[in-house]
């Protein structure tokens, strides 16, 4: 059975945002839709029947198929807002799992320093500058962590911090461990 490598395209009919992507498969016309996790976000808000799959290119090797990404997927494309990818293309997917190909240090760096880049163009202040939770959000969070660090749900829970200024240092010992000679109680962090 002959393998493709494709360059696809999944396009949100609701609000024009895409996702660009790369796919291994043997029969073209299958179902998956990509792995961007904005992208899969957008499509349980939203229904897969909002959106649409297109293949681009088709490729009979990855080099070809990751090349022509890297083309598309690039750092002025990771800056438009219409777009649900997340980093810049050509570095693959799972691949590198199964392969015997060695590991390339520069190959990470260079992706690093790319998304660096990206994340600088999306928002100079930081992904959350400027942005609030809403009060359904804050409700939401509130709720999910009541109850939370009560009794043994605390991470501190049957334990006590002590420090020795002789050694200086602090550790954690259980409540019911005499004090050693030459400890005190609490945690002192600067010596």
């Amino acid at each position: 059975m002959e393998t493709y490598y494709t360059v696809y395209r999944v396009t949100n009919a609701l609000n024009g945002k895409f996702y660009i992507g790369t796919h291994k498969t043997q029969e073209l016309e299958d179902r998956y839709m990509g792995s961007g996790k904005y992208l899969n976000y957008a499509i349980k808000k939203h229904g897969a029947r909002h959106f649409t799959k297109e293949i681009l290119f088709v490729f009979d090797n990855p080099v070809e198929m990751y090349d022509k990404e890297a083309e598309i997927v690039n750092v002025d494309f990771l800056a438009e807002e219409n777009t649900y990818n997340l980093k810049v293309g050509g570095f693959g997917g799972w691949d590198h799992v199964n392969t015997t190909k060695p590991y390339n240090p520069s190959h990470t760096v260079r992706h690093a320093q790319l998304m660096s880049k990206v994340s600088h163009l999306r928002n100079p202040q930081g992904q959350f500058y400027n942005k609030r939770h809403s009060l359904e959000a804050k409700n939401k969070i509130s709720i999910a962590n009541s109850g939370k660090g009560i009794g043994n749900e605390n991470s501190q829970y049957g334990t006590r911090w002590i420090h020795s200024t002789e050694l200086k240092k602090s550790k954690k010992i259980t409540k019911n461990t005499l004090l050693p000679e030459g400890w005190q109680e609490g945690r002192k962090m600067k010596w």
